[in-house]
């Protein structure tokens, strides 16, 4: 969910979770070395062990520095030597093979900074959120519209929300959504 539509909560779980990853993300790479001989890392057992705990969260923080905005893959040229065409590599997954690449670690840093960034910037907002009734109507209205796109997906139907269709069909269910919510809210209150 995109930085902009979540609470304060939500916010401050992200910043930690980017930090707890920075801070494993260091002390891997403490304690590994890049061996002379060919390209490979060698690990040592405290590295083994930071290694499993970044492969658990990985994913999930991924996620979260995309939701920030701030892109996790850079477009990897091969030296002229070795030869072969540009590729997109997500920093991210790839953490343990940058090595390979001889891609800078610190790269990973300032990505993971940028996006702390950005999520500190927006506490303020988040606070307000988290206090605005109408933020949370507007979620549990979002959630009821999206109930009919998530039976569509169990069925095996591929729904891509960025696509015109969709859009204005999320728009359509939202709609009606809300306007089943006033109805049944005067309703309560014996105005019809």
């Amino acid at each position: 969910m995109n930085y902009k539509k979540i609470s304060y909560f939500e916010n401050r779980h992200r910043i930690k979770k980017l930090k707890k990853f920075k801070s494993l993300a260091i002390k891997y790479f403490k304690n590994t070395q890049k061996s002379f001989y060919n390209r490979e890392c060698v690990e040592n057992s405290i590295a083994q062990k930071t290694r499993s705990q970044i492969n658990s969260i990985s994913p999930h923080v991924n996620l979260i520095i995309r939701s920030s905005g701030i892109p996790t893959s850079i477009i990897y040229t091969p030296p002229p030597m070795i030869g072969g065409s540009q590729q997109e590599i997500d920093l991210f997954d790839n953490i343990f093979l940058l090595h390979q690449y001889d891609i800078n670690k610190e790269q990973i840093f300032d990505i993971i900074e940028k996006s702390i960034g950005v999520y500190e910037y927006d506490k303020i907002l988040s606070i307000i959120r988290t206090i605005n009734p109408f933020f949370w109507i507007n979620r549990i209205l979002s959630y009821i519209a999206n109930i009919p796109f998530e039976i569509f997906k169990s069925f095996g139907f591929e729904i891509n929300s960025e696509r015109p269709l969709f859009k204005i069909l999320g728009f359509i269910f939202y709609l009606i959504t809300v306007i089943a919510s006033l109805i049944a809210i005067l309703q309560a209150f014996e105005v019809f």
